[in-house]
Order: C-alpha cells, then structure tokens, then sequence
C-alpha cells in the first residue's frame, strides 16, 4: 500500500506482530484493509498498540483506533502500529514487554522506561483527586422479564429491587492502555466492595490473636474479580507497577520498590502469575491474590504466607443492568438473560451479540457432562476447612461458586449452586445417567441445606441418605406411641430430582427425594413406598434441632394431590445414637403437637444411624 511499510515480526508465529510505519495520513478503510488482510481475519479481533515518540497506547478495537490515530496524527511526523495479537472469544489484551524495533534487539530499560512514564500519566491524573465519573440510575422496569417457567427457587436468592442508583467511571481506557488490564469501557463500582474494603482495613488493625496481611479473594469466574487495580500491579510475571505519593513507577519483579512495605500489592493470578513473587508476599504492608476458586493454584502460597480466602459476591442483577445501560446495549433483556445464564458480567456480551447463545448452550452441556464424568472421584467431606470446594473452568458455566456468610459474617466459606431451571435442566439430563451413589456425592456437595448444619448433623444426613437410596435391607421403625403396631422403611433406589418441580412431577409411588436448590425448614428428605407411606424424614443430634412444621407443610404443598390424599403421613427423627431417643423424639412430639399439620395426622417415628 503506497505510504504504508508492513513487515511481519515473524511470519510463522501463530500470535503475528506486524509493524507498520507511515509518514502521511492515508485513507482510514485502507490501513484497516491492510490491517485485515494481514491477519486473515476481522479487524475488530486485532489488539493494536500504537508507539510515538517513546509513548505506547492499547488499542483493542477498530473504532478505537481510528478514533486514536485521527486525534494524534500530525502531517509529516512518522507514527508506528505495532499489532500485538489477535483476539479469539474473551479480549486479553497481552502486554507489550519491549519496544518493538525491526532493525535492533529490544532494550528493556526502555520498556520499563516507557511504561513508568504510562503509570505517571495515570497518577497525575488520578492519585489523590476523583476520577471521572457519573451518577446513573436503573430501575427494576427497565431490565425486562424472566424466561417463561423460571420460578427457580434456591436459598438466599435476591430479590431485584426497585432501582439501583449507581457510580459509572468513565475514561477508564486510559487506565486500560497504560496498565495493560482486560478491555473495559466503563467501571461501575460494585455495593459489594465496600464490605470487602471495609473489612480488610479491620483485619489490617487487628493483632489478636495475629494480624492479618495475606488475601486470597476468589469467587465465581467471569464476574469480573480481576478488573481490578490496586496500588501495586504486576505487569505479567517480569515487571510491577508501584503508586503512591511519589508517583508512579515500574519495577523488574527483582527489584525491591523503595516504600513497597506501605503499599498495597495486588496480583491476578493467570496463566503467567501463579502467586505473587517473595518481594510482594512478604515486603509490601498487605497482599491480595486475585484468583480463580481453583485451590490447587493457590494452595501452598496460602500456607506459607498465612493468607486468608476469601469469596466474593456475585453481581446483582441491577449492577449488571447498569453495565448494559451504560454501553448502550438493550436493558430490557437483562433479566431474561440472568434467567438462563446466571448472574454474569458476561452477560453484556450476549446482548451485544459478541457471544452466541447457541455457543453458550453447546459450553453448558460440556460442563455438565465433565461435573459427573468427575463425580466418581470427588471426595465429600466436610471438615473445619474454609477453601471452598470450587468448580474448575470445566464446570463454572454450571456450577456458580457464591459466599456463605453465616450471621453477616465474612469467611471463606463458599457455597456451589446452579442458579436458573435452564442450567438445572442440563445439568439434570447428564445427572439422571449416573449410579444413585455417584448422584448422592453431586446432592452432597450442591446442598445448601447442610450449611445449616453442624459438622455432625452433615455427616449424619450422609449415612442417612446412603441408607435410604440403597438397595439394602428395611430400616425398623420406633413409634412415638407404644400402641402403634410395627413399621419400616423401605429403601428406595429411585433418587427424584432435589428440585420443586422433583416433586411436583412424581408419577412413582415408590422414590427417595432430598431437598437439594430450596430449603424445607426441619425436614432432610421424603420418602415414599409401596405400601402408601409417606416419610418426611428429619436428622438430630442432641445438640441441634429445628421445628419441622413449616417443612412438612411446604412437602405438603408441593407433591400432587393424590399423593396429599392417598398416603399416610409419617415423621421421622434420625437420631446418631439410641440414648438420646426417647428426650428428641419427646421434643418432635411437642412440636407436632396442636392442629395437625395441612389437617393431615402425622405419625411420629425414630431410627438411629450409628
């Protein structure tokens, strides 16, 4: 092309850098041409960075660099666009180590030069003063309707509120270039993170019983967990950017920062950073790791720098309504894409047509099948351990990974679920081919019910529901009432659905079924025979225990009527030893006692598991 030099970096690397140089302004649809014919491949999917006169730009769309080049072209002076790399699926903007020259070897002196000139621009403008942003508001009428039939109900789901007032920081592309972060338009601030701030400054104060300095936050992917910047960067695993009073600067990884030990040093952990290196763990005032809920990554790092995980919050889905609003993409279908795909940033892609809904579908039906190609395998404990037991990038399309916070506390704790009745049916369909004790590890390590339980009560319900899916022999039965004749439990090996719509839709008489997305207060599962019984089955230990009225009525409600009218109803408390029988089943008497639950005479049982 006249006025343009193209020269390939290296022709047969598959991730091409091309060089182009140009000293008078030529036609915008011709260097774009240029630019698509030398990759084979839509310009939009083409990281540029633009280098003059010792300054260097990220550029990662077409819009963008043309708008760039027409604001900084002057006639006469020579420009350079250096092509870094091609995007495929999620941008990933890669960063530019040194200064790309075709006729010498780079100097990385000057790259570092360069880029702390990147990191004060970026202080001049922001350390001390607010950044630019504005004040937006979204309203719960403005973000659409939920897919048809997708009254799913899981504990602890929240309710849209009316309407969100928000913070929207703009120009946030010029914090993007200089950093070299993932591709954001705009940065709408998260509720969540104050919670999160306000607790690290606490834990950074507390010296009892030993002060806290090392962070792991992890949490569901694609929520947008590493679009963060702190006050300390690293810059792939080679360099790290330091702010503070004295400005902005870039650091070799080698290198010890002068007043690193009062700072605050975050690290994205990928595929180029596993943990942060011994200057940042152990020489800045507080570290945070932001990683994947992948413990195998981060594990040894967490031992050794005596660090804590925590979880973060999923997005609400007014925050990602905003995010849509203020990219100018269709409002109206947030709430119907939530309804399918869950609480995701990556939902802005999919209104914005960057991601296909079929794609989506195809990745969640992968997932699924590798969760229980895996189940065999998995070991389900549960243990004074607060490492989350997290899906792998195999199954997060599926399983979401939120926090559990008992009394509004913050820990560790992490909680898997499947958040809508789209992910549930795939997730289903692979489920039903497994074997009943395969598909009980799955219900163990998805049930939010045993989070209200201790440590004992868990482990109990396990023996329990092993019992009762197997094919093993009749469970005796102690009434309540000395004249009740003789009764057992048949174990039944047809394991339903833990879902409402499980037992909403029973056609067979004969099934186990355990509370897995929705919580019945009191009751750990239901179980039907052949001989017409109905078992609403209630684990206890002598240390805790739960009215199981309000679950009874909810078990009530939920199966068909004929299964209401047609059976006879029973209670039973599963108790972890035969001493304490006679005072629990005592106490589950009381608590039936008065009108009949549904005008329904529940009889009351116990069995022990030791």
């Amino acid at each position: 092309m006249k006025g343009i030099n193209l020269q390939l970096d290296n022709p047969r690397d598959p991730m091409p850098h091309v060089f182009l140089s140009f000293s008078d302004k030529p036609k915008w649809s011709l260097l774009s041409e240029e630019i698509r014919k030398s990759f084979i491949i839509p310009t939009d999917k083409v990281a540029v960075t633009y280098i003059n006169s010792g300054t260097t730009f990220t550029i990662c769309t077409q819009n963008t660099l043309e708008a760039f080049y027409k604001a900084h072209y002057k006639p006469g002076k020579l420009i350079h666009f250096f092509l870094l790399k091609f995007l495929v699926g999620l941008p990933d903007c890669y960063s530019l180590p040194t200064l790309p020259d075709p006729h010498s070897k780079p100097d990385p002196k000057q790259s570092i030069d360069i880029l702390s000139q990147q990191a004060q621009s970026v202080h001049d403008k922001a350390w001390g003063k607010k950044w630019s942003h504005c004040r937006g508001q979204i309203k719960s009428i403005e973000i659409g309707s939920p897919p048809r039939d997708s009254e799913f109900e899981y504990p602890g789901k929240i309710e849209v509120p009316k309407l969100l007032d928000y913070d929207c920081f703009i120009g946030i592309h010029e914090l993007r270039e200089a950093l070299f972060c993932l591709p954001m338009v705009v940065v709408i601030a998260h509720g969540k993170y104050k919670k999160l701030r306000k607790y690290l400054d606490k834990a950074l104060r507390e010296t009892i019983p030993m002060p806290m300095r090392a962070f792991i936050i992890t949490g569901q992917p694609g929520i947008g967990l590493k679009n963060h910047i702190s006050l300390i960067s690293p810059f792939k695993s080679e360099h790290y950017f330091v702010f503070d009073k004295d400005g902005g600067k870039v650091y070799p990884c080698t290198v010890l920062a002068p007043g690193l030990d009062q700072c605050w040093a975050l690290t994205n952990s990928n595929s180029d950073t596993v943990f942060p290196g011994p200057f940042l763990s152990y020489g800045s005032q507080c570290v945070i790791l932001a990683s994947s809920p992948n413990s195998e990554r981060w594990k040894q790092w967490m031992k050794h720098a005596s660090a804590v995980c925590l979880v973060s919050e999923l997005p609400e889905v007014l925050e990602i309504a905003a995010i849509v609003k203020e990219t100018s993409g269709n409002v109206s279908q947030t709430l119907y894409h939530v309804g399918i795909v869950g609480p995701l940033i990556c939902i802005v892609r999919l209104i914005q047509n960057l991601v296909q809904s079929a794609s989506f579908e195809n990745d969640a039906r992968k997932a699924a099948t590798k969760i229980c190609e895996k189940a065999s395998s998995l070991s389900i404990t549960r243990i004074a351990d607060t490492s989350p037991q997290a899906p792998s990038s195999d199954g997060s399309t599926i399983l979401y990974l939120r926090p559990h916070h008992p009394g509004g506390v913050i820990l560790g704790n992490g909680q898997l679920f499947i958040p809508t009745q789209y992910l549930w049916d795939i997730f289903e369909t692979a489920w039903r081919q497994l074997k009943n004790r395969d598909s009980l590890k799955l219900f163990f390590l998805l049930s939010s019910h045993a989070l209200t339980q201790s440590i004992a009560g868990w482990n109990l319900g396990m023996r329990m529901h092993e019992q009762m899916c197997s094919s093993r022999a009749c469970i005796d039965l102690i009434p309540a009432d000395d004249s009740e004749p003789p009764l057992s439990i048949t174990p039944s090996t047809n394991l339903v659905p833990g879902t409402l719509a499980g037992l909403n839709q029973l056609t067979d008489t004969f099934f186990c079924w355990i509370p897995l997305v929705t919580n019945f207060p009191g009751i750990d599962g239901v179980l039907g025979n052949i001989e017409g019984n109905m078992f609403t089955v209630q684990c206890m230990i002598a240390l805790e225990h739960s009215a199981p009225n309000e679950g009874i009525s909810k078990t009530w409600w939920s199966v068909p009527s004929a299964i209401q009218k047609g059976r006879s109803w029973h209670h039973v408390v599963v108790l972890d030893n035969q001493s304490t029988a006679e005072q629990l089943m005592s106490m589950a008497v009381k608590q039936l006692q008065g009108p009949p639950v549904n005008k329904v005479k529940m009889k009351i049982w116990c069995c022990s598991f030791v």
